[in-house]
């Protein structure tokens, strides 16, 4: 992920326990700093959001603790990592959701049992007290999950889920699925 910061780009590069922050300089990366992730967290996924609309992006991570999800939310700033928010016990992604397709940050819990996602469970994260909590539904199809879905603006077909052995379905803006 990049995020401009005080005039100049900053790179984010996600790895198994850690995150790194680089910016370009003379067409090459330049190691800035680097985030060591709590415990035995595993990283999925890493994405920017200004959740607090402070004109500063954050840091959004979602990370596995022994079958947990462990979330995580960075701040970065004067080239250092700050934590915003730690332990959070759900997956978090950012999607452009209907009906203005603006960035969200979404949330999904883990299962319990054999599966991992909760179908149809994603929801859009809120901020309570400055604490991030799941909100409102998002009406998806029961393969959807906090990872693999995209909306598509301006077309008819309304929504692409990533499937069973890789497959694309896309769905109409009814739920319905189209291909």
């Amino acid at each position: 992920e990049t995020a401009q910061g005080q005039g100049e780009q900053n790179i984010f590069i996600l790895a198994d326990r850690r995150v790194h922050a680089y910016r370009m300089h003379e067409e090459r990366l330049q190691h800035i700093s680097t985030y060591e992730a709590p415990g035995t967290y595993q990283n999925l996924n890493i994405n920017i959001l200004d959740t607090n609309r402070n004109g500063k992006k954050e840091i959004i991570v979602s990370a596995v603790q022994d079958k947990r999800a462990r979330s995580y939310i960075l701040g970065f700033e004067d080239n250092e990592f700050q934590e915003l928010h730690r332990r959070i016990s759900f997956f978090m992604n950012v999607a452009r959701i209907p009906p203005n397709f603006e960035q969200t940050l979404v949330g999904q819990r883990i299962a319990s049992g054999t599966r991992l996602f909760r179908p149809g469970a994603v929801q859009e994260v809120m901020f309570a007290g400055g604490e991030p909590e799941l909100g409102r539904g998002i009406s998806l199809p029961d393969r959807a999950n906090i990872f693999n879905f995209a909306f598509l603006p301006r077309n008819e077909d309304h929504m692409v889920v990533v499937a069973e052995n890789d497959r694309l379905e896309v769905y109409s803006s009814d739920g319905r699925r189209r291909y």
